[in-house]
């Protein structure tokens, strides 16, 4: 039986000891909604399991583990499962298998999505560009106003690099792409079309507007919130023409700065016909859905849309011929793929929906079936392929042609529902339940299974078939913890989140470091997570080839092919959480974020001047109070919602350096000690 609380007391001047690794049990450790299925994977031979309460260690449910992949493809695990969907209690639990250990600590909760969901939007939020993060949003991550003024201020014509720039354009707004500042028309317009879709089809599952950003409470839904800071960036990128700007960024990587202190030239780049059509397919599904909310902006999308459609028209061919390129002595990512087909494809079905645009049926009409551009749902959309997007929405079109939304093999419908029930029958092979195969682990790993679960919940809607819904909510699990390595592959969520996330406020703020204990990164982003393709140095196995490490092979950062967020692949991760979740209500819902179970964090540690205590989980009215080694009570506050508080330790004569103990009163975090240095 493990310990409640267990801390290594620090001794200051000692070298570091080497964690042992730790127990292959493996579970969401976000946790479960109580009446769901529930299994823990165990990645050694064992008979039995029990989930036992983590207030108290007692038993809460006993259950046999069976044999469920031996020799596991991605692992090369011999995996066993334990199913415990039988356990509807709610509370903190976890798993114990003897002779084993433990796993990580998880919870049973009704409203576990919608605390998910939430969560994740917060975590899109912090890559808004052209305002800033004040704490009172951003709790202990805070920035000022950035890339509105000075050198930085966007954007210049990216013809004049090199020299005095010039052809200023107002592009200030919009998500900071990745890990870097850049902002990229296609993945940003891919993004919006992630969330706006999810949000048409299931509206009320995406009406919550207590999200913990600036706009919560003004009976908006938060999700068409932070959406709308991307659209209107978006519309800053189009020419009158229609045609729209493909990039917005520096021309080449200079150092990490902060975003307010971010001193490199902007530039806005040429125009192609791939961020041309993935703005015309956003901008149609914004002005659909914004109609009800802000009729004056759904009307300035609608707009956008008809633009881009004409300059489409105009332009059959892909602009510029072979696709978008660095030009002028830049150097950054191009967000291209080997054709503008399926950005083309998702912007005439938008259009199609929109006003039952004549040219645009016949687009997709013509590029879709046998032999055509397009014969089939057969693979998970992404940035550099949108048509299932488009498809989706096709489907549901009064008016559509019959034979393309079914009864044929290539057929919108019968093709998704063939590769759901092969991509079920993946999940349920799996060790751990994921419905990638070993080809899958590429770049962006982790957005690739949350579009295979965007799909499969697409042909339950499509047939009824409640396997295909729990084969999609299988992937957040393994997002979540269920897998090889019992990594959570977003930061700031579970006992195990990413640590190292890669990325220029993460480095230049001092939120990532060599130490793992020092490093708290932006929370609640996704990453990209296991990489074969570009790490297969790591392991002989797939899903095994990710490291949370400073790595000295990117210069002591975090590896951004394993460890980078990008906007993308976290719309997919909000839609899919969301989808799950109840919603709550637009307006009234609790503005605190409830995150079970309860954590608290310092750092530095060992500190001088001042400590940050970091927490979550915190009920109203309790407090972070700390007590020096002979348990008298030295300082206290109030836990609040912000999630963060600095104890300024300079200036109280009655503090003397030495070691300290913090805790979440009121709560079942963890205990955790500190140094103090003179």
């Amino acid at each position: 039986m493990r310990a409640l609380i267990a801390v290594a007391v620090l001794i200051l001047g000692s070298s570091a000891s080497v964690a042992a690794p730790p127990a292959p049990v493996e579970i969401d450790q976000h946790g479960y909604a109580p009446a769901e299925p529930k299994w823990v994977a165990v990645g050694a031979s064992a008979a039995t399991f029990q989930v036992l309460r983590a207030a108290d260690g007692s038993v809460a449910f006993s259950g046999s583990l069976t044999l469920r992949r031996a020799s596991d493809p991605a692992s090369g695990d011999n995996v066993y499962q334990g199913d415990f969907s039988a356990l509807s209690e709610t509370g903190a639990f976890y798993v114990h298998v003897a002779g084993i250990g433990d796993s990580p600590t998880f919870t049973i909760q009704p409203g576990n999505y919608d605390d998910l969901y939430k969560r994740l939007l917060k975590g899109l939020y912090y890559q808004r560009c052209g305002t800033a993060i004040p704490a009172a949003y951003g709790g202990a991550w805070t920035h000022g106003v950035c890339h509105t003024s000075g050198p930085s201020a966007s954007s210049y014509d990216w013809a004049t690099t090199g020299s005095t720039p010039s052809g200023y354009r107002n592009t200030t707004g919009g998500w900071h792409d990745a890990g870097d500042y850049g902002k990229y028309s296609t993945n940003n317009a891919y993004a919006v079309g992630e969330l706006l879709q999810a949000y048409e089809l299931y509206p009320s599952r995406f009406a919550s507007d207590a999200c913990d950003i600036p706009e919560s409470g003004n009976g908006v839904p938060d999700l068409l919130d932070e959406a709308h800071w991307s659209l209107s960036w978006m519309l800053e990128m189009q020419d009158p023409d229609g045609g729209v700007r493909h990039r917005d960024s520096i021309a080449n990587y200079v150092d990490d700065y902060t975003p307010e202190n971010d001193p490199v030239h902007r530039y806005y780049t040429s125009v192609s016909s791939d961020a041309t059509a993935a703005q015309c397919a956003a901008m149609a599904i914004a002005a659909r859905v914004y109609a009800a909310w802000n009729p004056s902006f759904a009307a300035a999308c609608s707009t956008s849309a008809t633009l881009a459609w004409t300059w489409l028209q105009a332009h059959p061919a892909r602009v510029p011929a072979g696709g978008f390129v660095n030009l002028y002595g830049h150097s950054g990512a191009t967000y291209v793929s080997d054709t503008d087909a399926g950005d083309r494809l998702w912007a005439a079905a938008e259009m199609f929906r929109l006003n039952g645009n004549a040219a645009a049926h016949s687009y997709v009409d013509a590029n879709w079936g046998d032999t055509k551009t397009f014969d089939g749902v057969w693979y998970p959309d992404s940035w550099g392929a949108m048509q299932n997007l488009g498809a989706f929405i096709y489907r549901d079109t009064p008016g559509a042609t019959a034979a393309i939304k079914t009864g044929n093999w290539w057929s919108i419908e019968n093709s998704s529902l063939s590769s759901a029930a092969g991509w079920n029958s993946a999940v349920s092979q799996d060790g751990y339940g994921c419905a990638a195969t070993t080809g899958d682990y590429y770049w962006g790993f982790t957005g690739v299974v949350l579009r295979y679960a965007w799909t499969l919940l697409q042909a339950y809607r499509y047939s009824g078939n409640i396997a295909y819904e729990n084969a999609a909510r299988e992937q957040i699990h393994y997002i979540l913890g269920r897998n090889p390595l019992g990594k959570v592959y977003t930061t700031g969520l579970g006992t195990r989140p990413v640590l190292h996330s890669h990325g220029a406020w993460n480095l230049a703020g001092g939120y990532t470091n060599v130490v793992d204990s020092l490093c708290h990164p932006i929370p609640f982003q996704l990453v990209g997570g296991p990489n074969s393709a570009d790490n297969r140095s790591i392991s002989p196995y797939p899903g095994r080839c990710y490291e949370d490490i400073a790595d000295p092979n990117y210069y002591n950062k975090g590896n951004y092919t394993l460890n980078e967020t990008s906007v993308n692949i976290q719309a997919a991760f909000i839609a899919l959480a969301g989808y799950f979740g109840t919603g709550e209500t637009v307006t009234g819902a609790p503005q605190n974020l409830r995150p079970v179970p309860a954590t608290l964090e310092a750092w530095p540690n060992p500190a001088r001047g001042e400590v940050h205590l970091v927490w979550s989980g915190a009920p109203v009215g309790s407090a972070i109070e700390v007590y020096n080694v002979a348990g008298r009570r030295v300082w206290s506050a109030p836990a609040t919602a912000s999630g963060s508080a600095t104890w300024e330790m300079s200036g109280r004569t009655a503090l003397a350096p030495g070691l300290y103990l913090a805790r979440l009163a009121g709560t079942s975090a963890k205990a955790i000690r500190f140094v103090a240095l003179p």
